[in-house]
Protein backbone atom coordinates (compact mmCIF):
# COMPACT_ATOMS: atom_id res chain seq x y z
CA UNK A 1 0.00 0.00 0.00
CA UNK A 2 2.73 2.52 0.57
CA UNK A 3 4.04 1.79 -3.01
CA UNK A 4 0.92 2.92 -4.30
CA UNK A 5 0.50 6.18 -2.43
CA UNK A 6 4.03 6.66 -3.31
CA UNK A 7 3.03 5.65 -6.99
CA UNK A 8 0.05 7.85 -6.83
CA UNK A 9 0.70 11.46 -5.19
CA UNK A 10 -0.69 15.03 -5.38
CA UNK A 11 0.83 17.48 -3.45
CA UNK A 12 4.54 18.04 -2.72
CA UNK A 13 6.57 15.68 -0.39
CA UNK A 14 2.88 13.53 0.18
CA UNK A 15 3.22 10.82 2.75
CA UNK A 16 0.51 8.89 5.18
CA UNK A 17 1.60 10.74 8.18
CA UNK A 18 -0.71 12.81 10.04
CA UNK A 19 -1.32 14.36 13.79
CA UNK A 20 -3.82 12.29 15.64
CA UNK A 21 -5.34 14.55 17.62
CA UNK A 22 -5.75 18.22 16.37
CA UNK A 23 -6.20 19.83 19.25
CA UNK A 24 -3.19 18.15 21.51
CA UNK A 25 -0.97 20.91 22.98
CA UNK A 26 1.67 20.74 21.90
CA UNK A 27 0.68 19.15 18.17
CA UNK A 28 4.06 18.69 17.17
CA UNK A 29 5.30 15.71 18.97
CA UNK A 30 6.15 12.35 18.50
CA UNK A 31 3.36 10.60 20.65
CA UNK A 32 1.06 12.81 18.24
CA UNK A 33 1.79 11.73 15.01
CA UNK A 34 0.97 8.20 13.49
CA UNK A 35 1.00 6.64 10.33
CA UNK A 36 -2.55 6.41 8.47
CA UNK A 37 -3.31 3.63 5.86
CA UNK A 38 -7.25 3.57 7.03
CA UNK A 39 -9.92 2.95 4.70
CA UNK A 40 -10.37 6.69 3.81
CA UNK A 41 -6.51 6.60 2.61
CA UNK A 42 -6.66 3.43 0.64
CA UNK A 43 -10.02 4.71 -0.99
CA UNK A 44 -8.11 8.32 -1.99
CA UNK A 45 -5.24 6.20 -3.40
CA UNK A 46 -7.68 3.71 -5.21
CA UNK A 47 -9.89 6.36 -6.71
CA UNK A 48 -6.24 8.74 -7.83
CA UNK A 49 -5.12 5.54 -9.65
CA UNK A 50 -8.69 4.99 -10.92
CA UNK A 51 -9.24 8.26 -12.98
CA UNK A 52 -5.21 8.13 -14.50
CA UNK A 53 -6.38 5.13 -16.00
CA UNK A 54 -7.82 5.87 -19.70
CA UNK A 55 -8.90 2.43 -20.25
CA UNK A 56 -11.21 2.28 -17.28
CA UNK A 57 -11.79 5.70 -17.34
CA UNK A 58 -12.85 7.53 -20.67
CA UNK A 59 -12.81 11.21 -19.08
CA UNK A 60 -9.49 10.85 -17.67
CA UNK A 61 -8.54 14.03 -18.91
CA UNK A 62 -11.00 15.89 -17.31
CA UNK A 63 -10.77 13.97 -14.11
CA UNK A 64 -7.33 14.90 -14.15
CA UNK A 65 -7.35 17.94 -14.99
CA UNK A 66 -9.96 19.20 -12.40
CA UNK A 67 -7.74 16.90 -9.84
CA UNK A 68 -4.69 19.51 -10.49
CA UNK A 69 -6.60 22.87 -10.63
CA UNK A 70 -9.22 23.51 -8.48
CA UNK A 71 -9.70 20.19 -6.07
CA UNK A 72 -5.89 20.24 -5.32
CA UNK A 73 -6.00 23.65 -4.62
CA UNK A 74 -9.42 24.36 -2.84
CA UNK A 75 -8.62 20.85 -0.68
CA UNK A 76 -5.39 20.46 0.51
CA UNK A 77 -4.20 24.41 0.36
CA UNK A 78 -5.34 27.38 2.66
CA UNK A 79 -7.64 30.32 1.67
CA UNK A 80 -5.71 33.64 1.23
CA UNK A 81 -6.28 35.18 4.42
CA UNK A 82 -4.23 38.21 5.58
CA UNK A 83 -6.16 39.41 8.31
CA UNK A 84 -7.18 38.08 11.69
CA UNK A 85 -5.16 36.13 14.35
CA UNK A 86 -3.81 33.70 12.03
CA UNK A 87 -2.78 34.70 8.43
CA UNK A 88 -3.05 32.29 5.74
CA UNK A 89 -1.94 31.94 2.14
CA UNK A 90 -1.92 29.04 0.19
CA UNK A 91 0.12 26.89 2.50
CA UNK A 92 -0.79 23.31 3.58
CA UNK A 93 -3.71 23.10 5.83
CA UNK A 94 -2.45 20.97 8.07
CA UNK A 95 0.76 23.48 8.40
CA UNK A 96 -1.63 26.40 9.52
CA UNK A 97 -2.13 27.22 13.22
CA UNK A 98 -3.94 24.46 14.64
CA UNK A 99 -6.76 27.28 16.03
CA UNK A 100 -6.85 28.70 12.48
CA UNK A 101 -10.30 27.82 10.54
CA UNK A 102 -8.07 27.00 7.52
CA UNK A 103 -6.39 24.39 9.23
CA UNK A 104 -7.55 20.56 8.75
CA UNK A 105 -5.62 17.01 8.95
CA UNK A 106 -4.33 15.28 6.26
CA UNK A 107 -6.75 12.56 6.26
CA UNK A 108 -9.50 14.73 6.08
CA UNK A 109 -8.32 16.29 2.87
CA UNK A 110 -8.12 13.48 1.15
CA UNK A 111 -11.23 12.02 2.49
CA UNK A 112 -12.82 15.37 0.47
CA UNK A 113 -10.66 14.89 -2.72
CA UNK A 114 -12.26 11.72 -2.70
CA UNK A 115 -15.94 13.04 -2.14
CA UNK A 116 -15.45 15.82 -4.67
CA UNK A 117 -14.02 13.35 -7.28
CA UNK A 118 -17.03 10.29 -6.78
CA UNK A 119 -19.16 13.72 -6.87
CA UNK A 120 -18.31 14.19 -10.58
CA UNK A 121 -19.11 10.46 -10.90
CA UNK A 122 -22.75 11.49 -9.83
CA UNK A 123 -23.28 14.22 -12.10
CA UNK A 124 -26.08 13.77 -14.45
CA UNK A 125 -24.34 12.94 -18.17
CA UNK A 126 -21.38 11.35 -16.78
CA UNK A 127 -20.03 8.57 -18.51
CA UNK A 128 -22.14 5.06 -17.94
CA UNK A 129 -18.62 3.02 -18.80
CA UNK A 130 -16.88 4.95 -16.03
CA UNK A 131 -19.65 4.93 -13.45
CA UNK A 132 -20.33 1.19 -13.68
CA UNK A 133 -16.38 0.56 -13.20
CA UNK A 134 -16.52 2.47 -10.42
CA UNK A 135 -19.43 0.38 -8.61
CA UNK A 136 -17.58 -2.44 -9.44
CA UNK A 137 -14.39 -1.15 -7.98
CA UNK A 138 -17.16 -0.30 -4.34
CA UNK A 139 -16.51 3.36 -4.52
CA UNK A 140 -19.99 4.43 -5.57
CA UNK A 141 -22.94 2.82 -4.83
CA UNK A 142 -25.51 1.49 -6.69
CA UNK A 143 -28.42 2.74 -7.51
CA UNK A 144 -26.85 6.94 -6.51
CA UNK A 145 -28.88 10.13 -6.91
CA UNK A 146 -27.60 12.48 -9.57
CA UNK A 147 -25.23 15.61 -7.63
CA UNK A 148 -27.36 18.45 -6.88
CA UNK A 149 -26.15 22.25 -6.31
CA UNK A 150 -27.38 21.86 -2.86
CA UNK A 151 -28.74 25.82 -2.90
CA UNK A 152 -30.51 25.73 -6.13
CA UNK A 153 -31.35 21.54 -6.09
CA UNK A 154 -30.73 21.54 -9.62
CA UNK A 155 -28.14 18.07 -10.76
CA UNK A 156 -25.10 19.30 -12.22
CA UNK A 157 -24.67 18.56 -15.81
CA UNK A 158 -21.54 16.83 -16.71
CA UNK A 159 -21.21 18.11 -19.77
CA UNK A 160 -21.39 21.53 -18.63
CA UNK A 161 -18.62 21.11 -16.19
CA UNK A 162 -16.25 18.87 -18.31
CA UNK A 163 -16.51 22.34 -20.75
CA UNK A 164 -16.26 24.46 -17.43
CA UNK A 165 -13.06 22.05 -16.80
CA UNK A 166 -11.15 21.81 -20.15
CA UNK A 167 -11.95 25.45 -22.05
CA UNK A 168 -11.63 27.64 -18.67
CA UNK A 169 -12.62 31.61 -18.72
CA UNK A 170 -9.85 33.23 -16.85
CA UNK A 171 -11.54 35.01 -13.55
CA UNK A 172 -15.07 33.03 -14.32
CA UNK A 173 -15.95 29.42 -13.67
CA UNK A 174 -19.72 28.15 -13.72
CA UNK A 175 -18.84 25.44 -10.79
CA UNK A 176 -17.23 25.92 -7.14
CA UNK A 177 -16.19 23.70 -4.70
CA UNK A 178 -17.82 25.54 -1.49
CA UNK A 179 -18.27 25.11 2.12
CA UNK A 180 -22.22 24.41 3.41
CA UNK A 181 -21.31 25.90 6.51
CA UNK A 182 -18.73 28.77 7.87
CA UNK A 183 -15.99 27.51 8.88
CA UNK A 184 -15.52 27.35 12.43
CA UNK A 185 -11.98 25.76 14.19
CA UNK A 186 -13.51 24.33 17.14
CA UNK A 187 -15.74 22.35 15.44
CA UNK A 188 -15.93 18.98 16.39
CA UNK A 189 -18.70 16.79 14.41
CA UNK A 190 -17.74 18.01 10.50
CA UNK A 191 -20.34 20.14 10.21
CA UNK A 192 -18.57 23.35 10.42
CA UNK A 193 -14.98 22.33 9.19
CA UNK A 194 -12.67 21.93 6.45
CA UNK A 195 -14.48 18.35 5.91
CA UNK A 196 -16.02 16.03 3.89
CA UNK A 197 -19.38 16.48 5.40
CA UNK A 198 -19.28 20.27 5.15
CA UNK A 199 -17.95 20.74 1.20
CA UNK A 200 -19.41 20.11 -1.90
CA UNK A 201 -19.60 21.19 -5.78
CA UNK A 202 -21.98 24.13 -6.11
CA UNK A 203 -23.42 26.04 -8.88
CA UNK A 204 -22.44 28.80 -9.98
CA UNK A 205 -25.92 30.38 -9.16
CA UNK A 206 -25.91 28.50 -5.93
CA UNK A 207 -22.78 30.39 -5.12
CA UNK A 208 -23.93 33.60 -6.12
CA UNK A 209 -26.46 32.84 -3.40
CA UNK A 210 -25.39 31.78 -0.64
CA UNK A 211 -22.11 34.32 -0.37
CA UNK A 212 -20.80 33.78 3.25
CA UNK A 213 -24.41 32.36 4.42
CA UNK A 214 -24.67 28.97 6.28
CA UNK A 215 -26.64 26.33 4.75
CA UNK A 216 -29.88 26.92 7.45
CA UNK A 217 -29.51 30.32 6.25
CA UNK A 218 -30.08 30.12 3.06
CA UNK A 219 -32.83 27.90 3.11
CA UNK A 220 -34.75 30.74 5.58
CA UNK A 221 -33.77 33.61 2.85
CA UNK A 222 -35.31 31.28 0.06
CA UNK A 223 -38.59 30.65 2.21
CA UNK A 224 -38.61 34.58 2.84
CA UNK A 225 -38.60 35.37 -0.50
CA UNK A 226 -40.82 32.69 -1.34
CA UNK A 227 -43.56 33.92 1.13
CA UNK A 228 -43.01 37.67 0.73
CA UNK A 229 -43.37 37.31 -3.27
CA UNK A 230 -46.87 35.36 -3.79
CA UNK A 231 -46.72 36.14 -7.41
CA UNK A 232 -44.06 33.59 -7.94
CA UNK A 233 -46.14 30.88 -6.72
CA UNK A 234 -47.18 29.68 -10.22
Amino acid sequence: MLKEFFNNTVVPYEMPVDYIDRFASPIHTAQNVDLFLNDEIKDCITMRRFIRDTRRNPASKVFQTILADKIKVKTYLTDRALTGDYKTNREKRWEAHPNSVQYALRRSCMKIETKLLLQIATFEGCDIGLVHNLQHDGLLSDPFEYCKCPITGDNIQYNEFADDALHPTHGKSKFQVGHLNPLKASDTDGANGHTADNISWISENGNRIQGSLSIDEVNALLKRIYQNRPELHD
